[in-house]
């Protein structure tokens, strides 16, 4: 008689694969691949094939949001991220098994008071072209099913770039007397559909392309929709006479103008209430004309690397720059997603058309303002971002002195930064670990070799003079530092959620602002 030793057996994930529902048995094959703009080793056919599977699981049986349902699904956010940072096939399907204990099933008939009472009887049997931009669905969360099966039947009929055209783009699209405004609601939610979206076109996945138009639909854009002007983008930025300045320099104006003044400290503040607070009044406006000063009459493929460039920079050092000199440093979390929604642009622009280019790039630069006034207005400080170490590196014992090797491999010094950086960050729990590196190291691609002095706009700013492209390397290190080198066995730590704009945070490092609900989000 034989024995099976269960010792031996795979372990069971602790987070079953849910089955899909009935309704999502026609629901497209997944179509990743590899990045289009970032380039990096590790991309391997079975990875490719795991990622896809592990895509399509997702797409089948989870919805856009987690439990918390104010809290977004960022699993393909975290799984593209490690993939495109070589995550090998184990660490993809871990991933996979680790972070779907948190979602919840695509079905709302199985929880069907997740979001309160149910209204599903309200909604109709199926979304339509006709009946899409309706008020009974758009903004429900629990309509999620019903806009994901229309938008992969759009993607399927029109293609994506016609489907992104379509219903982001287009007047139909935005307004008509409706309140669609879908391009509005994209952004909307701490940029999260923008940056699903742009993980659809990057890796050429046709499922995400579907999930950020439907849960763009889904999001409720009156925390936004104040910023832009009405009938945004048919109706445009008003006219400036100083159309020559640049990002940096636009911030520096933010941060200066009066007007824009965050307004007092107030511990009870909550995310959602800041970005509403942040363009009450005269504020709107006094951002649009702001950026209305960016120059983007020449929007073609000659001029678009350089806009895309400058919005590097500003996000990383949004991001990256807004610690205080003389205390520990702090990374915002909000703040935060202007630098790892940043890096979509280069995928997002060049399918689209000129008129496009500048709606995405204007919609986008606008949101990132607001965000940052509605985090207290952070100050930049490129001379402290440049003094830390650009040759980062754990604090834990450096590997011993080899002796067959040129240099010396215990100094941090004499080895790439790079690799350590990554290889803590794919194994980080929080996605948003890898998310801001691979941000930082394609930028640290693109721009590296930016000597001082180069850097759009930085001679405007105060202490812009230092900047150069190894600004990239030394934030992506300081970020490891804040949030835990976790591969080299440091605990993982939060980012700082205080509001880094006001000067009352940084004499309280144990603040933490209240927790987010479903009432205070949309």
């Amino acid at each position: 008689m034989s024995h099976v030793d269960d010792t031996m057996a795979p372990a069971q994930p602790r987070y079953p694969l849910l089955a899909p529902p009935a309704f999502a048995a026609g629901y497209p094959a997944s179509t990743a691949r590899p990045s289009s703009i970032f380039n990096f080793v590790g991309a391997t056919p079975d990875a490719t094939l795991t990622v896809r599977r592990v895509l399509e699981e997702n797409n089948r049986a989870y919805d856009v949001y987690m439990r918390a349902r104010f809290a977004h699904n960022h699993f393909s956010h975290s799984i593209l991220s490690r993939y495109a940072l070589g995550a090998p096939p184990a660490l993809l399907q871990k991933t996979w098994e680790a972070d779907r204990g948190v979602l919840v099933p695509l079905d709302p008939a199985t929880e069907p008071d997740r979001d309160g009472p149910d209204i599903s009887s309200t909604f109709p049997a199926a979304i339509t072209t006709a009946n899409w931009a309706s008020k009974a669905t758009l903004g429900k969360k629990p309509a999620y099913p019903l806009y994901l099966a229309f938008f992969h039947g759009e993607v399927a009929r029109l293609g994506v770039v016609p489907t992104i055209e379509t219903y982001l783009l287009s007047a139909d699209a935005n307004g008509g007397g409706d309140g669609s405004e879908l391009l509005i609601r994209l952004v909307a939610g701490a940029t999260h559909p923008f940056i699903h979206l742009g993980l659809g076109v990057e890796f050429g996945e046709r499922l995400l392309v579907a999930e950020a138009l439907a849960s763009a639909a889904l999001h409720d854009h009156r925390v936004n929709v104040g910023l832009f002007p009405h009938g945004w983008p048919q109706i445009g930025l008003p006219q400036s006479a100083d159309g020559n300045a640049t990002l940096l320099e636009i911030y520096a104006a933010l941060v200066a103008d009066p007007r824009l003044d965050p307004g007092p400290f107030d511990p009870e503040l909550t995310y959602s209430e800041g970005m509403r607070a942040s363009v009450a009044g005269e504020r709107a406006g006094v951002i649009q004309r702001l950026v209305a000063r960016w120059d983007l009459s020449d929007v073609g493929d000659a001029a678009l690397p350089r806009h895309i460039e400058e919005v590097a920079w500003l996000a990383t050092l949004i991001a990256g720059g807004t610690s205080k000199p003389g205390y520990p440093t702090r990374v915002d979390f909000f703040l935060m997603h202007v630098l790892t929604s940043s890096i979509f642009l280069p995928a997002l622009l060049p399918p689209l058309g000129g008129n496009g280019r500048r709606i995405i790039l204007q919609t986008y630069v606008l949101t990132i303002l607001q965000i940052a006034l509605a985090r207290g207005r952070p100050k930049l400080y490129p001379a402290e971002s440049m003094s830390w170490t650009a040759t980062p590196a754990p604090k834990a014992p450096a590997p011993p002195r080899a002796t067959d090797v040129i240099g010396d491999t215990a100094s941090a010094a004499e080895r790439s930064p790079w690799l350590a950086i990554v290889a803590n960050s794919i194994v980080a729990t929080d996605s948003h670990v890898p998310k801001s590196i691979r941000a930082l190291l394609h930028y640290a691609q693109m721009y590296g070799a930016t000597q001082a002095g180069a850097v759009p706009g930085a001679n405007k700013i105060p202490g812009g003079e230092a900047l150069d492209g190894s600004l990239f390397v030394r934030v992506a290190g300081r970020i490891m530092d804040v949030t835990g080198w976790v591969a080299a066995g440091e605990r993982e730590r939060r980012w700082d959620r205080s509001g880094l704009g006001w000067d009352e945070v940084w004499d309280m490092p144990d603040f933490e602002r209240p927790i987010e609900t479903a009432k205070t989000v949309e």
